[in-house]
């Protein structure tokens, strides 16, 4: 549940507040280690787990918990501007920093409640899908309308921006599994689902409206056929790139003219033959988060105390709105970006909410669990559903830093979840594969009576 609606990407407003993804599947978290919590039942430690980079992965993860917390204590004792600060806002943006991670905390320690069967990899897949089918014919409704769709009494409404992170995902997984050495093992049927959920991740990484979508699904896919050691099919996914790339240039003037614009913004800096007012929005787009970026800097040098360890977060809401009116669009929203702290930017976000002290945690703890995904994924005693899983957890990792740093936000909820599932399937054993990959096939014992002495053989009875 917490997987699909992670996939499905869509807010919700039932009342005032609104709930996202992260804070509707950290409540399904919450839920399920309280149902759960006061089992005596231990789960036992597989040695696949016994490893320091899985010990050091949860220790880092605990320092990063330890000091969101005690930077949440002191900021609500005492704010750096006590008529700025709002508890509200400041408890949004703790949450959302700390639940993932407090996630996968927890459910690497005690992942009870999580249960998986041997094909769990194809049911991600399948949620995957889903998601993807639902965001793409959101995407058409919008091109058909002008607005985004929404379902009324629960207050849903679909999320514009989600292909931009959904449409590389389905790649990632779809090309692990069609990548993976059981592939022409499996049903008819999930081989077609895993190529039409590769073709659909492509469609949608075109629609997506992401100026490097394409771009990083593109080099996610390139990174499965390397790491899988498919030299062959890697350059024949070069070469239909490049057809595609060529095929770009010649349908420039159509893309450029009749193309939605979703599309037009996603292909364009691939495109010789760019359209002026497309290139001005995403020139536009990135000026702007370099400026916020510069802002969010000296702000953080402005201050000893925003410098080793922050100011949080102040208050946004209504006072934001005013100053859209008062000082500008452009202004009020540099503005507000600098007051929430969401500078477009994972290091400038962490700079002037947390400090120095607190981007230095942060790092670490999340090249920790880079270590640790790059570790399971060499691992050759697992199954395939969890070699594949491996696969995915770790590049993604590299995919969602990237886009924290070139994009916004901080770890992605579907990146924690994927790794509680791998880690949960190794605990349970249905992740690890019984049979050894590798035999060492025993010398044959001489034949009775003779020996061998130089690859001769010689009477041992005379």
């Amino acid at each position: 549940m917490a997987l699909l609606l992670i996939f499905l990407a869509f807010g919700f407003r039932p009342t005032s507040f609104a709930f996202g993804s992260l804070e509707l599947s950290a409540a399904l978290g919450l839920g399920l280690a309280l149902v759960f919590v006061w089992q005596k039942k231990e789960v036992k430690k597989p040695a696949l787990l016994d490893h320091p980079s899985f010990s050091r992965m949860q220790s880092a993860l605990f320092v990063l918990l330890v000091y969101l917390a005690l930077h949440m204590f002191y900021n609500f004792k005492d704010p750096f501007r006590p008529g700025e600060f709002s508890s509200t806002n400041a408890i949004k943006s703790y949450f959302g920093m700390a639940a993932p991670f407090a996630l996968l905390w927890y459910f690497s320690r005690k992942p009870t409640g999580i249960f998986l069967k041997k094909d769990f990899y194809w049911t991600i897949a399948r949620l995957c899908l889903l998601g993807l089918v639902v965001n793409l014919g959101a995407r058409a409704v919008e091109l058909a309308t002008y607005r985004a769709i929404f379902i009324p009494g629960i207050g849903a409404t679909s999320n514009g921006y989600a292909l931009r992170t959904l449409a590389p995902v389905a790649m990632l997984l779809s090309a692990a599994a069609l990548a993976g050495a059981n592939f022409f093992r499996l049903r008819p049927f999930q081989r077609l689902v895993y190529r039409g959920m590769f073709v659909l991740g492509t469609c949608g990484a075109l629609l997506s409206g992401g100026r490097i979508t394409i771009i990083l699904g593109f080099l996610m896919v390139c990174a499965v056929l390397l790491l899988r050691h498919k030299r062959g099919l890697l350059v024949g996914v070069f070469a239909a790139g490049l057809l595609m790339l060529i095929a770009a240039q010649f349908a420039a003037g159509w893309i450029n003219t009749q193309a939605n614009p979703f599309l037009q913004r996603s292909v364009q800096l691939l495109l010789v033959e760019k359209d002026s007012q497309t290139m001005s929005s995403i020139e536009s787009s990135t000026n702007w988060r370099w400026e916020l970026a510069s802002r969010a800097l000296v702000e953080w040098q402005s201050d000893p105390r925003i410098f080793w360890f922050g100011r949080a977060t102040f208050g946004f809401g209504a006072a934001d709105d005013r100053a859209f009116t008062m000082s500008g669009g452009y202004e009020a929203l540099m503005t507000s970006s600098l007051r929430r702290g969401a500078t477009h930017n994972l290091l400038t976000d962490l700079l002037v909410a947390y400090g120095l002290v607190g981007c230095v945690i942060y790092i670490v703890a999340y090249l920790f669990l880079v270590r640790f995904l790059w570790r399971i994924r060499r691992q050759r005693d697992l199954t395939p559903a969890a070699a594949n899983l491996a696969l995915v957890c770790f590049l993604l990792s590299i995919l969602n830093l990237t886009l924290e740093i070139v994009g916004a936000g901080s770890v992605r909820t579907e990146l924690i979840w994927l790794t509680i599932i791998l880690i949960a399937s190794l605990y349970y054993g249905v992740g690890i594969d019984p049979t050894p990959r590798t035999r060492v096939t025993a010398r044959p014992a001489p034949m009775p009576g003779f020996a061998l002495r130089r690859g001769r053989p010689t009477a041992l009875n005379h």
